[in-house]
């Protein structure tokens, strides 16, 4: 996959320092136990074009991996954990969806199981998103104060984080009460069964090509939306990027070539749209806290936010640009590896 030299591809590799948003580095490979195959994106983990059963193999051991980062999380304030949790999630999730783009009528079992299995990685995915979300304005309010030499900007941002904290603790109780070892369990055994399932209907290459025109075409439409709202957006294009890179960790080898050439621009532009929309977040919150402590006569903790909120609403301007900077160059990728022909 990584192989692929093109000159699109060049082209986006060089724009990658100037385009994805510093400190955003792309997320590290899940951990592997001793004995592990190699990752699934090195070349070497597939032939190309595998069989129905090598693939199949390749795609539970997938899952195993990813199981085992959701089983790696060290406790509530672990920050770090509750983010690869929240991946490991994703990712198990686009295997369902990968799997259930099928043009055969599933049986009811693998229906039922399918429908069981999304249901119970969303409402995880949801839950931890919350946890995950005050973590990302924890590291906000820190590096703000870091940045401060106001004493009262800094008491303002410290009465904030305790606020944050108490809620983070909040939101992460909540979301512990459905990280149960069986449920997870049953969630996992849910999806290789959709895998076993969805392979016994068509061949990997088929199964490939499904989601590469799925994933270009949501894409595609994501690029030239022309919604008002642009968090939304934003927000949209970033999903989809991700779609695509987290299909071809999934598919590897078997993936369609003109895949890859996508690889890079989409992982700058979910790096890029994601450091915006934490920063978009964080400014909301900072301006509804000094509105919700003008309206009590709390003076000070509003005045100690007004300088945080300026500097803020500056940096995610800056976040913007730098994300909608490299559309133009993503749109052109796009339109240059649309898929041709479907069967």
């Amino acid at each position: 996959m990584r192989r692929v030299a093109t000159a699109a591809w060049q082209t986006a590799k060089a724009q990658l320092d100037l385009w994805i948003a510093p400190n955003h580095a792309p997320e590290p490979a899940p951990p592997r136990a001793v004995g592990d195959a190699a990752s699934p994106s090195s070349a070497s983990t597939l032939p190309t074009r595998t069989t129905a059963a090598m693939w199949t193999e390749h795609a539970c051991d997938h899952v195993d991996r990813w199981l085992r980062r959701l089983a790696a999380a060290d406790g509530p304030s672990d920050a770090r954990s509750v983010r690869h949790r929240r991946t490991a999630l994703r990712r198990l999730r686009l295997i369902l969806r990968v799997t259930a783009i099928t043009s055969v009528e599933d049986a009811e079992e693998t229906q039922e199981a399918w429908r069981n299995a999304d249901r119970s990685l969303r409402r995880l995915t949801r839950r931890l998103g919350a946890v995950r979300d005050h973590d990302v304005a924890l590291g906000l309010v820190a590096a703000r104060r870091d940045a401060s030499t106001s004493e009262l900007e800094c008491a303002a941002l410290e009465e904030l984080a305790g606020r944050i904290g108490r809620r983070r603790q909040r939101a992460w109780d909540y979301a512990a009460r459905r990280l149960d070892d069986d449920a997870l369990r049953e969630a996992v055994e849910s999806v290789r069964l959709c895998v076993a399932a969805a392979v016994t209907q068509g061949s990997p290459d088929a199964l490939a090509r499904r989601w590469w025109h799925a994933a270009h075409a949501q894409l595609a439409q994501a690029l030239d939306a022309t919604d008002d709202d642009l968090i939304e957006r934003l927000h949209a294009i970033r999903i989809a990027a991700r779609e695509i890179r987290y299909g071809l960790e999934l598919f590897d080898d078997t993936a369609p070539p003109a895949a890859a050439v996508l690889l890079l621009p989409c992982i700058a532009a979910q790096q890029a749209v994601g450091a915006h929309r934490d920063l978009a977040g964080f400014h909301t919150a900072l301006t509804a806290r000094g509105a919700r402590a003008s309206r009590r006569g709390r003076v000070a903790l509003a005045r100690g936010l007004e300088s945080a909120v300026v500097a803020t609403a500056v940096r995610c301007d800056e976040a913007r640009q730098r994300a909608t900077s490299g559309f133009a160059q993503l749109r052109a990728l796009v339109s240059a590896t649309a898929p041709v022909g479907f069967d």
